[in-house]
Parts: C-alpha cells; sequence; structure tokens
C-alpha cells in the first residue's frame, strides 16, 4: 500500500504532465486495485457487465434499423465505430480509466460513462 500511494502521489501525476495519458490511467487503477480492493472488483465488474449491456442494445437497435429500412426500401449502410468516433468522443467521452468512474461515484456525480 506504501508504493501503491507513493504512485499515486509521485508517478500517476508525472505521467500525466508528460502527456502519456494511458499509463497514467493504467497506474491510478492498478493504485486503486491495492488500496482499495472491494471498490475496484465492484467497479470492473459493474462497468463490463454495462459495457455489454450496452453493446447488445446497440446491436439490437442497429438490426432493427436495418430491417426498418430494407422494409421502406431506403438504401443505407450502417457507420462503424471509426466512422463516427471523432465527434461522439466530443460529445460523450468514454471513461478512460475504473479510477476516474470510482471518483465520480464517490464525489456525488453520476458515475455513468459517457454521462
Amino acid at each position: 500500500q506504501r508504493i501503491a500511494k507513493e504512485t499515486l502521489e509521485i508517478f500517476t501525476p508525472l505521467a500525466g504532465r508528460l502527456g502519456i495519458s494511458q499509463i497514467k490511467c493504467e497506474l491510478e487503477d492498478l493504485c486503486l486495485k491495492y488500496l482499495d480492493p472491494e471498490a475496484y472488483e465492484y467497479l470492473v465488474t459493474n462497468i463490463n457487465q454495462k459495457l455489454t449491456e450496452r453493446k447488445n442494445f446497440v446491436e439490437r437497435v442497429v438490426e432493427n434499423l436495418k430491417d426498418m429500412l430494407k422494409s421502406s426500401n431506403i438504401r443505407a449502410r450502417p457507420l462503424t465505430r471509426f466512422t463516427i468516433y471523432p465527434p461522439c468522443a466530443l460529445l460523450s467521452p468514454q471513461w478512460k480509466s475504473v479510477t476516474k468512474f470510482w471518483e465520480k461515484s464517490t464525489s456525488g456525480g453520476n458515475p455513468s460513462p459517457g454521462a
């Protein structure tokens, strides 16, 4: 736990200042895993569950839209996440790390991704 606290105080902010946010997020997640393992496991489980639910919902909506367009003789193609990512990222960024989700939920904010 001492190393995790030291990492949060020194190395995580350093990674952020150096512009390597992926490493910063990984360090934060690892520190949370050792400082509060129950919260970490709870968050990982729930985030993955919600992600699966969202993916299934989107797949159902896409299939329904395809069927409706086809029955109406409208030619269209669905966009992939790669073609719509930049505008969506500006409007509704996904959580980069478990720690950010945890901070938001413990500060009384809305911890749902994309909020």
